[in-house]
């Protein structure tokens, strides 16, 4: 019998067997979509075709796949195999990971409905709940009330429950174009009337959407049909596609000169993608230097070869941006894939590239699964950013599976970094990436002076925002100039937290253990991590009697005082509060026209923002991160000060930087001092090496969570001793840490325990992994099971 393998989104692991109905044969292909049963519900839902064959009939009955949903797959052969890779290194579902790299939106299922009896219509003005039901059937996930009620009101012959497909959220647009035929009207048609104008319009001006010739056409409608009746016309279905840029023109740029040091990347790049063949780089430049007209020129020589390309960003914020410049160079060419587009503009933009009409594609992490018919080249921009690993199943690094995808390409791939990460610097050591160097900014300008201000000695004259002397004074300073300042930290909102001055109580968050964030602007304290709200208390809940006072600073604070301290600056702030939508494209472009004077930012003012008059950045409380738990922290805070130092002094004007801390004698700080990566790396690697953390050995994070406290902790025991067997049994040389309660022991009302894996041979670190690809329910006990492969976030 002909059966097909079926990998299911958010199922079971493996692919699942389904017989073929006759009539379904000649649809089904690999890539496909197809609605299959599933359960013992038989409830439908879309699975993804990833075989067809002849099978001898099994011993059992196989369920037969319901229908077909695609004419075409959605998917190659060889993004398959990239999918199939994935799913084993992570340990995840294959069907999550097909569905990771497919637009959004496009799956269908069946969901449960409730409708009423004719009973229950005689009820239905005593309950609420039936009175919403007499006005259709309704999704059960909608109501808001318990399975179990539900299931009594059934009972009861009030209400039935049954499966009904549930359509996709977004699909294909389609607009009736009606166009001449060529033939004349069989009758002459009156001067002046509907029809005739119609005819005339055609002729003139082409081919017309039938809905835009209202108001254009008197009776557009019967005119149409009219035409069509006569045989001078004809309508066909054809489909539009939505517009990611708004209908903003693409203004073209002109290529500038490039520096000896460009051309060489550029040459070295350009051979390799001529050689058709795999090649991995790592190019590494300052800030300034340029990297990004490397990619434009490598990109344009892959399409005049006919090829394709996919540049990766790290940040939804940098891609409208970026995109730009590319679109600028290469026109209608380019797409631009990333989760700020809805589902239809997102659809629009992968069917075109799978047509070929776009050849080079602009996006975030999921990007890099763009169909694109002849890649010629893979560009991961800023490859050190922690935003290309997906924290959700499967859980995915774009920078590694780019490397893997340009492999079974026969394409290069292209990492750049100011810092690149210590990961793809060792790989650049060891040969398996070739190094390309931009030591110099463009114009050979300087390198922006580093000043690290010391709190010990300087203590901030305005305390509530850490803002000391010298820095204040800078910031003067340079707005007096005419020039733009950068205020950088890393964290949001007005107060870090709200502190009893009696007892010492702090408002923590009712589902995670961390404090609450208070916001002035909105006057209540909030959860940056599941948004819990809460209105700010006037006195301490837990002592009845002491005063609250606010604790830390954000953001928000900082603004409100450079506000007062600068009367005639424009102060504006920029982080997710004030990003929403399109107000991050409005705020930049203010900040670039010049209408704001000091720009106070999180993390999204150092990534990659190229601003002409910005002559100072002033950093605050810069070891903030080094006290996280987490190997990467020193990393990390010598990335993010280099990038957000890289803001200043980027054209004609010298730049300065000053970074205010409380440890200025600590590596990571002293190195972004004098921008030595060299330095750096060598230091890091060194404490790196003989703890055995990556890049010199292998870790896997095995997290366990659940509602209760308890159950968390039992199954992290359990499943510790679990591996700790596997590892006994095959005498395997990995070391288990754990199982600890993680960093942040509550999220989302969820207790999370963890067990940390760490070994020098990634094939037994994967052997042990493996044990838990089917774990059974007595294992778990009721507890959710992430498993992590290269984590790259401990907390």
């Amino acid at each position: 019998m002909r059966v097909a393998q079926v990998a299911i989104a958010r199922g079971p692991r493996d692919p699942l067997s389904y017989a073929v109905p006759d009539s379904l044969a000649e649809h089904l292909s690999v890539g496909c979509r197809v609605l299959v049963p599933l359960g013992r519900g038989n409830r439908r839902i879309t699975g993804y075709i990833i075989q067809v064959a002849d099978e001898p009939a099994p011993q059992f009955k196989l369920k037969p796949v319901s229908d077909a949903l695609d004419e075409r797959p959605l998917f190659d052969a060889d993004l398959l195999s990239l999918f199939r890779f994935m799913s084993e290194y992570y340990h995840a579902p294959l069907g999550d990971v097909i569905r990771a790299g497919l637009p959004g939106g496009l799956n269908v299922v069946d969901a449960r409905m409730a409708a009423l009896t004719e009973t229950g219509r005689g009820h239905a003005r005593l309950d609420p709940l039936l009175g919403m039901l007499a006005r259709g059937p309704r999704p059960v996930k909608d109501l808001g009330v318990s399975m179990a009620r539900l299931l009594r009101l059934a009972d009861k012959g009030i209400i039935t429950l049954n499966y009904e497909l549930e359509r996709a959220r977004v699909a294909p647009r389609y607009v009736s174009m009606i166009s001449l035929t060529g033939e004349e009207p069989a009758k002459k048609l009156k001067s002046g009337a509907g029809p005739a104008v119609l005819l005339e319009l055609l002729r003139a001006d082409g081919p017309q959407q039938v809905p835009s010739l209202k108001g254009r056409v008197s009776n557009h409608g019967p005119s149409v049909r009219r035409l069509v009746a006569l045989g001078a016309a004809e309508i066909e279905k054809v489909q539009i596609f939505r517009d990611p840029w708004r209908g903003a023109a693409a203004e073209r740029d002109t290529p500038p000169a490039l520096t000896a040091d460009q051309t060489a990347a550029v040459a070295r790049i350009c051979g390799a993608v001529d050689g058709d063949a795999y090649a991995g780089f790592l190019l590494r430049g300052v800030t300034g230097s340029g990297k990004t007209e490397v990619y434009l020129h490598a990109l344009a020589h892959a399409l005049e070869q006919g090829r394709g390309g996919i540049v990766l960003v790290p940040e939804i914020a940098l891609t409208p941006q970026l995109a730009g410049r590319f679109r600028a160079r290469f026109g209608d060419r380019v797409a631009v894939l990333h989760s700020a587009l809805s589902d239809g503009e997102r659809l629009d933009q992968w069917d075109l590239i799978r047509r070929g009409e776009r050849s080079c594609v602009v996006g975030a992490r999921s990007a890099l699964f763009a169909p694109v018919p002849e890649l010629g080249i893979i560009i991961v921009d800023e490859e050190h950013e922690g935003s290309f690993k997906q924290d959700e199943s499967p859980r995915y690094h774009a920078r590694d599976m780019a490397l893997k995808r340009g492999h079974a390409a026969g394409c290069p791939v292209v990492l750049g970094s100011a810092t690149p990460s210590l990961e793809t610097v060792t790989n650049a050591a060891n040969g398996r990436l070739q190094a390309l160097e931009l030591p110099k900014r463009i114009g050979d300008r300087a390198m922006p002076e580093v000043e690290l201000v010391d709190l010990r000695k300087n203590a901030p004259v305005r305390p509530e925002a850490l803002l000391s002397a010298p820095l204040l004074d800078a910031i003067k300073e340079t707005v007096d100039r005419g020039e733009q300042a950068i205020i950088f930290i890393n964290r949001r909102g007005f107060a870090s937290c709200f502190m009893c001055r009696t007892c010492g109580d702090v408002p923590m968050c009712i589902d995670c253990s961390v404090s609450l964030t208070y916001h002035r602007h909105q006057r209540r304290l909030s959860c940056h991590y599941c948004g819990y709200v809460t209105r700010v208390p006037t006195r301490c809940v837990v002592c009845k009697d002491g005063e609250m006072q606010m604790v830390g600073t954000g953001t928000e604070q900082v603004e409100t005082v450079l506000a007062e301290e600068l009367p005639k600056a424009r102060v504006a702030r920029m982080d997710r509060d004030t990003t929403r939508g399109r107000a991050l494209t409005r705020l930049l472009n203010s900040f670039r026209a010049r209408e704001i004077d000091v720009l106070v930012g999180t993390q999204m003012v150092a990534k990659g923002h190229d601003f002409p008059a910005v002559t100072l950045v002033g950093v605050l409380l810069a070891e903030q991160m080094l006290r996280m738990q987490d190997f990467r922290a020193s990393e990390r805070t010598f990335q993010l000060l280099t990038q957000v130092a890289g803001r200043a002094g980027r054209h004609e004007l010298p730049g300065r930087v000053m970074v205010q801390t409380f440890a200025p004698e600590h590596h990571s700080l002293q190195c972004a001092l004098t921008h030595d990566v060299t330095r750096f790396v060598k230091h890091e690697s060194h404490l790196r090496k003989m703890r055995g953390f990556p890049p010199y050995g292998y870790c896997c994070l095995v997290r366990l969570d659940s509602p209760q406290m308890n159950t968390a902790r039992d199954a992290a025991g359990r499943v510790a001793r679990h591996l700790r067997a596997a590892i006994g049994a095959a005498g395997l040389p990995v070391e288990l840490i754990g199982p600890n309660p993680a960093t942040l022991e509550r999220i989302k009302g969820r207790s999370r325990y963890q067990v940390m894996l760490l070994s020098k041979s990634r094939g037994a670190l994967h052997r042990v992994v493996s044990a838990l690809d089917a774990p059974d329910s007595a294992l778990l006990g009721g507890a959710r099971l992430v498993v992590d492969v290269d984590p790259t976030n401990l907390l």
